[in-house]
């Protein structure tokens, strides 16, 4: 599939649909690995989620039952939405993130000094956030809200 966007590679087992610039994959029972270029969007939809390596999309999307996020992050929003789900960053930029759910576990470690002010979400039962700010960046330009029942937050200086 070759979009306005980029590339994305697709083992040829999954199946797929395509309209437009909207290309949707369905592959039940098996572990797949789909390699995406440069894409200004992604959104996953499924169970079983895994997004690993280097992240570098405007607005993300994830909706999804056990999702796992690990590696290098660069966007502008993130948005995450279901059950056991675990991300272990360090990213360059990510202004916006929401993350909603039951059993969420966040590490965020923002490796660039910003400007203004980031903003994250968290709505969740049985949620931790842990966010490691870079030198030059104060406690004041993270904004943390949501609803949360036993959850656990955390902003703590990275270390040298």
């Amino acid at each position: 599939f070759e979009g306005a966007e980029g590339k994305v590679m697709v083992p040829k087992e999954i199946d797929r649909k395509q309209k437009d610039h909207l290309l949707i994959l369905y592959g039940k029972g098996k572990k797949y690995e789909v390699i995406a270029g440069k894409l200004k969007r992604l959104e996953v939809n499924g169970m079983g989620i895994a997004l690993r390596g280097n992240i570098e999309v405007e607005k993300i999307e994830l909706n999804g039952t056990g999702v796992l996020m690990e590696g290098y992050l660069s966007c502008k929003n993130l948005e995450v939405n279901g059950m056991g789900t675990k991300i272990s960053v360090n990213a360059s930029s990510c202004d916006f993130m929401e993350i909603n759910g039951m059993g969420v576990d966040v590490f965020i470690s923002y490796t660039i000094p910003w400007e203004g002010k980031r903003y994250i979400e968290i709505n969740g039962m049985g949620s931790k956030l842990v966010v490691e700010l870079p030198e030059g960046v104060s406690k004041d330009q993270l904004e943390i809200s949501g609803g949360n029942i036993a959850s656990v937050i955390k902003i703590r200086r990275k270390k040298k």
